[in-house]
C-alpha cells in the first residue's frame, strides 16, 4: 500500500489531515485537542467517520490506537495537558462524533477544534463546568451536524467567540448554549447556519447570572439555507438577560422555506441598562409564516424597573406571517 512513491486517489480522499485535499496543519501534528487540568480522568466518547484507525495522544505521554465507535475510553491517568485526537499525518480516518463521559469536572480549554467536519458533539462538553475557552478556531459541520446541548451547563464560559464557525452543510442546535448562565460575550456574527432540525432553547439562560448581562452579536447570522420544515416554540433567546450593545441585527433568511413557528424567540427574556433598545433592524428577508409571542413577558422577570425600553424592528418582513398574537 505505501510501497509507491505516491498513494491511490481513492485513499488520498479519506486520508484526515494534511495529506487530504482540504486538510491542513495547524498548531502539531493534531487535529482536534482540548485540556485538561489533572484532577482526575477524564473519560470520552470517540467514534470513526469509517474503517481505519485514530489515534489518541494523552498528556501523559502514551498515544494509543482505535478504531470503530467507542462509548467510554479512559485516560490512562490524572496527569494535566492536552488530549490529541486524529494525528493528520498517520490515522487512516478520523472521530467526527466526540462526547465527554466521564471526569467532565477535569475538562478546561478546547484548543482546536480541527479541519474535518463534525457529525455528532451531542452531548459534547455537556456540564463541564470548569470548561472556560472553547477555542477560536472554526468548527465545521457536515450534514448532519448535531450539536444538541453540546456545551449545555457549561457555567464556567464567560466568553464564546464562534463568529469562525461554519455550519453551512447542517446544524442541530438544541440547547446548545441552554444553561451558559455566566456567559458575558457569545459572538455569532455572521455564522451560517443550516438549521435542518429540531433546534430549539439553543440559548436559554445564557447570561441570567451576570450583573450587565450577555453581550450576543449576532449581526448578519444566516439562514439563508434553512430546510427544517417542522413547527415548534423555537425560544433561542428565552430566559436571556441581555447587555445593551447586543444586536441581533440584519439576518437573513431563506425566501423559501422559512422558519414555521418561530416562536417566544425572546420569551421572558430581559435587557440591562436605562433607555436600552433591544435591535432585530434589517430582517428585510424574515419568511416565516409566526411572530408569536416573541416578546412575551419581556423584561417582567427583571428588576430593572421601566427602563424605557425600545425594540427595534425597522424594516422587519412580514409577508408571510399569519399570527402575531
Amino acid at each position: 500500500m505505501f510501497g509507491g512513491l505516491g498513494l491511490p486517489i481513492p485513499y488520498l480522499s479519506n486520508l484526515p489531515g494534511a495529506s487530504r485535499p482540504g486538510g491542513g496543519g495547524g498548531a502539531s501534528s493534531y487535529e482536534f485537542q482540548f485540556e485538561v487540568a489533572g484532577s482526575t480522568p477524564v473519560q470520552i466518547k470517540a467514534n470513526a467517520v469509517g474503517a481505519g484507525n485514530f489515534r489518541i495522544k494523552w498528556p501523559n505521554g502514551t498515544t494509543d490506537t482505535y478504531s470503530g465507535n467507542n462509548a467510554s475510553i479512559a485516560a490512562p491517568d490524572a496527569t494535566a495537558g492536552i488530549v490529541s485526537i486524529n494525528d493528520e499525518k498517520l490515522d487512516t480516518t478520523y472521530v467526527d462524533e466526540f462526547a465527554v463521559v466521564g471526569g467532565k469536572t477535569a475538562v478546561t480549554k478546547v484548543i482546536s477544534w480541527g479541519t474535518n467536519s463534525w457529525n455528532k458533539l451531542v452531548v459534547g462538553f455537556e456540564n463541564c463546568t470548569n470548561l472556560i475557552d472553547i477555542s477560536t478556531t472554526s468548527l465545521i459541520t457536515d450534514t448532519t451536524g448535531d450539536l444538541s446541548a453540546a456545551f449545555r451547563g457549561c457555567t464556567g464560559l464567560t466568553e464564546a467567540v464562534c463568529k469562525n464557525w461554519n455550519l453551512s452543510a447542517g446544524a442541530v442546535i438544541l440547547e446548545m448554549f441552554g444553561g451558559c448562565t455566566n456567559l458575558t460575550k457569545l459572538d455569532f456574527t455572521g455564522v451560517n447556519m443550516k438549521i435542518s432540525s429540531s433546534s430549539k432553547e439553543c440559548f436559554e439562560f445564557v447570561g441570567s447570572a451576570t450583573t450587565d448581562g450577555c453581550e450576543f452579536l449576532f449581526s448578519g447570522l444566516d439562514l439563508s439555507t434553512w430546510s427544517y420544515t417542522g413547527s415548534q416554540n423555537f425560544s433561542w433567546f428565552k430566559s436571556t438577560k441581555i447587555k445593551p450593545t447586543s444586536t441581533f441585527k440584519n439576518w437573513i433568511f431563506n425566501p423559501s422555506n422559512g422558519p414555521n413557528g418561530f416562536n417566544t424567540l425572546f420569551n421572558l427574556a430581559s435587557i440591562t441598562g436605562t433607555n436600552s433598545t433591544l435591535d432585530i433592524s434589517g430582517w428585510s428577508s424574515y419568511s416565516g409564516n409566526s411572530m408569536t409571542q416573541w416578546f412575551q413577558d419581556f423584561n417582567s422577570t427583571s428588576n430593572f424597573g421601566d427602563t424605557g425600553l425600545k425594540i427595534n424592528v425597522t424594516d422587519l418582513s412580514t409577508i408571510n406571517v399569519q399570527t402575531m398574537y
